[in-house]
């Protein structure tokens, strides 16, 4: 293959993937490199995993020595550190119950490693107790579950890629494993309301189960995302969509799981450093109509709006009202 014809293809896939990111958010990818039988291992002790007893998820009992365990994984029992396992129902949506459990985790960054005096001034001028708050998330240790007893290290090596080291140098990435029940015959509601994904953008395993994930189109309609063999779904975050002045959009999206089997998705959200000041970029408008977009939060209300806002300001916000732990 000559250059020039190599220089030509590549102009062709950047065309094509921004036409992708302008108009709908989502895109495959494939010829990735990650092997086809990680993400499978991953999907069988996800599945394992949430076959079990919620008293083992939660990781007060073993179902090996039938002993209690002091320390629960339980998000519930410590919901300010955001991490841990979510039991069926109380992850929310638009102030609706999810039908969906879920274990998430973050990058391991410590608060000593970012700048929180930035929160205190323009243009978060948050409090001190919520700086206070902020640094206890930051802080909180992953936790992980005793079963099964090979799930830690699957999910370590699965998300101990190097693809974007260059491109940030502390991005605070977050990962959810998450198990969807078919919905029951004549329920209301949805495996995960409608929603945007909060930083840059979201690499998602689907496995074989079809028909679960919809994505909103411009004209408001809905359009399946079917599992490709080999292929990760991207879609890209609300950071993109005030870098770019929403030219590359921040599309909504929900789960509706009503097949028979259990579906397990893997999702990898990449995101901008903790206490990246993010702000509109010098970049060219939308092409056409703008898309509409909403700030799910103040913070991301202000960027949309061509403001300045800290990442870390957006995420927290999102994370303190996503779960719902009442009886």
């Amino acid at each position: 293959m000559s250059s020039s014809s190599s220089a030509l293809q590549r102009q062709e896939a950047a065309r094509s993937l921004d036409d992708a990111c302008s108009s709908v958010g989502f895109f495959y990818l494939e010829g990735h490199g990650v092997p086809t039988q990680e993400i499978q291992q991953l999907h069988r002790l996800a599945k394992r995993f949430f076959a079990l007893p919620e008293s083992v998820k939660d990781g007060l009992e073993s179902t090996e020595s039938r002993h209690f365990i002091e320390e629960s994984i339980a998000m519930s029992s410590q919901p300010a550190q955001g991490r841990g396992y979510q039991r069926l129902g109380e992850n929310v949506t638009l102030n609706q119950r999810d039908w969906q459990e879920a274990i998430d985790f973050f990058a391991p960054i410590h608060s000593k490693e970012v700048n929180l005096n930035a929160f205190a001034a323009e243009p978060a001028r948050m409090r001190d107790e919520e700086i206070e708050k902020l640094q206890q998330f930051m802080d909180a240790p992953n936790v992980w579950p005793n079963q099964p007893a090979e799930f830690r290290a699957s999910a370590e090596a699965y998300f101990s890629k190097d693809f974007f080291d260059h491109l940030t140098n502390q991005s605070f990435w977050c990962v959810r494993v998450i198990g969807y029940p078919a919905l029951r015959q004549g329920a209301v509601g949805l495996s995960c309301g409608e929603h945007t994904d909060y930083g840059c953008w979201t690499i998602l395993a689907q496995d074989e189960t079809p028909d679960a994930l919809e994505v909103q189109l411009s004209g408001g309609s809905w359009a399946k995302v079917p599992p490709r063999a080999g292929a990760f779904v991207v879609n890209l975050g609300d950071m993109l969509s005030v870098w770019t002045k929403g030219r590359y959009k921040a599309t909504r999206h929900r789960v509706r799981q009503t097949k028979g089997d259990f579906r397990t998705s893997i999702a990898f959200f990449y995101e901008p450093n903790f206490d990246a000041v993010i702000r509109p970029l010098d970049v060219a408008p939308p092409l056409g109509k703008p898309h509409p977009c909403e700030g799910s939060t103040a913070p991301l209300a202000r960027g949309l709006a061509g403001g300045e806002l800290i990442y870390g300001e957006h995420l927290f916000a999102k994370v303190s009202s996503n779960f719902d732990f009442g009886a």
